[in-house]
């Protein structure tokens, strides 16, 4: 079965990346979001699927804010946007201040060391900078402590050595719909911004990112930080997904071969087929971000029925047991679906024991790459 009618002999597996998905779920996120501001986090190569294809779409549809989590993802995609308002997530600050300001970056401060550190590129640049703050309300991973901000709101400059753009804290377990975290992080984050509010009666908050979106009004605030959603992961885990699917990825089938019951596949001989059977070799493994932890556990797609993935998924192939798929389904030089309208990213992913993200993040750069669009540029 030719899942993805693919056209190239060259590539083992082809990855359909359809980017009028990705514009229909910025402009559904934006539009649910509004009044505030519906961001893009390109970050990590706009989450494996390439900032140079994604950035663009969402600036056409819209986006004007952009977050990335280290300056030299800053820097490409300033080169591709360059009147975008980008935003550097995990930078160590100090080291950096040179490119940050020629490039226009806004980094995100995350202890007191930053705020030394910016207010000295301020003063040097004999200019207010922008910056963005983050808070710890809960994550424990970066961002002000709850001392700290108890600090900061006690003095009075603590802002002046440069432009606060936003306040922004992260949300650990917006995922989970009904997790007390949620309220308690919320709850946070109110009070924080309260103690603040004095210094910088102005500056605007930012909270939520893709699942957050959908925990309610009161996570909004003036800015969001839509990221998986972007890209067709399914940000309510406990609910069908509201995105649309942007990810096709299709294997091409080496070989076909039966073989008598007791045989082994694969390394180690983890499994055993318990009958005469019918096995293929797919073209892609582990080095193409197909994650070992399918090994046994996973499937792909003949249409709607699913073969399951038999051994150890190993670095260029991975077999599969097609002894109940017809024989005209399957031969050498097909493509079955790996990801796709009958194998969801997200069931992928729970079958990979990870999550959407890692999935999107590990896809390797051997895929023939084919962008769908019907824009015309």
């Amino acid at each position: 079965m030719d899942a993805a009618q693919p056209t190239s002999l060259n590539s083992n597996a082809i990855l359909r990346i359809n980017l009028d998905a990705i514009a229909a779920n910025y402009r559904k996120l934006r539009d649910r979001v509004e009044p505030a501001i519906c961001a893009g986090v390109v970050k990590a190569d706009a989450y494996g699927l390439g900032i140079g294809k994604v950035a663009p779409v969402l600036w056409d549809n819209g986006c004007r804010w952009f977050f990335v989590a280290t300056v030299d993802e800053a820097i490409e995609l300033r080169r591709i946007l360059p009147e975008a308002e980008i935003a550097v997530l995990s930078n160590y600050l100090r080291g950096t201040e040179v490119e940050l300001i020629s490039n226009k970056l806004v980094p995100v401060l995350n202890d007191p060391a930053d705020f030394a550190c910016w207010s000295s590129a301020s003063r040097a640049a004999g200019r207010k900078l922008p910056a963005i703050i983050q808070l710890d309300t809960g994550m424990s991973r970066l961002g002000m402590m709850p001392e700290d901000v108890e600090k900061l709101a006690g003095d009075q400059d603590a802002f002046k050595g440069f432009t606060v753009k936003f306040i922004m804290s992260h949300l650990a377990s917006a995922d989970v719909h009904d997790s007390e975290q949620n309220l308690q992080q919320l709850d946070n984050f109110r009070n924080a911004l309260a103690l603040l509010e004095p210094l910088e009666p102005n500056a605007k908050a930012c909270f939520a990112n893709s699942a957050g979106i959908f925990l309610g009004s009161n996570y909004l605030y003036n800015m969001v930080r839509p990221g998986i959603a972007l890209y067709g992961g399914n940000p309510t885990p406990h609910l069908s997904n509201p995105m649309s699917p942007v990810v096709q990825l299709s294997a091409r089938v080496l070989q076909v071969r039966d073989v008598p019951a007791g045989t082994h596949v694969g390394y180690s001989a983890t499994w055993t087929a318990k009958r005469p059977s019918r096995i293929a070799t797919l073209g892609l493994g582990y080095a193409d971000g197909f994650l070992r932890t399918g090994s046994g556990k996973g499937r792909v797609a003949f249409g709607d029925l699913n073969a399951p993935i038999i051994g150890r998924i190993s670095m260029d192939m991975t077999g599969i047991d097609v002894t109940d798929i017809a024989t005209e389904a399957c031969r050498p030089g097909d493509y079955v679906e790996i990801i796709g309208p009958n194998r969801p990213l997200d069931d992928v992913a729970t079958d990979h024991q990870t999550i959407s993200y890692e999935i999107l993040t590990s896809l390797g750069k051997r895929y023939r790459r084919v962008y769908e669009t019907s824009h015309k540029s």
